[in-house]
């Protein structure tokens, strides 16, 4: 018969074991919360830089000067007529001018389509190339 006293320790010594066993599976537990933690903070922290850079707009008059790199280049010095370093009251004029013409060609009728609005940033983005 076993003396009360070595029963106590193995029954000690059973639930300590038991007690280090979830202690060690709390701490993995607790482990894999902070990893999953630190992952998301990283992730959520670096959704400014990405969101900033995805979402700045080009350069104002860019997209409507899209329509003239067919014939003049995507520099301003390809194609029909080098208009690279102009002004941006000469390429203003010029584009209110064949406007106005009573008997428009091809280059009028691109000039037909835009807006005073639109021809001041058309001329001040296209005065830009060099």
């Amino acid at each position: 018969m076993m003396r009360p006293v070595v029963r106590c320790q193995e029954h000690l010594r059973g639930a300590a074991m038991m007690l280090a066993a979830n202690n060690t599976a709390i701490k993995k537990g607790v482990f894999m919360k902070k990893r999953a933690l630190r992952g998301l903070v990283l992730a959520l922290a670096s959704l400014p830089a990405f969101a900033q850079t995805t979402t700045s707009a080009p350069p104002a008059g860019r997209l409507l000067a899209s329509n003239c790199y067919q014939c003049h280049g995507t520099n301003g010095s390809g194609g029909v007529e080098n208009i690279r370093g102009e002004s941006v009251s000469e390429i203003y004029n010029e584009l209110k001018e064949m406007q106005r013409k009573s008997t428009p060609k091809m280059m009028d009728m691109h000039a037909r389509g835009y807006t005073d609005a639109e021809i001041k940033l058309l001329a001040t983005y296209l005065s830009t190339l060099r």
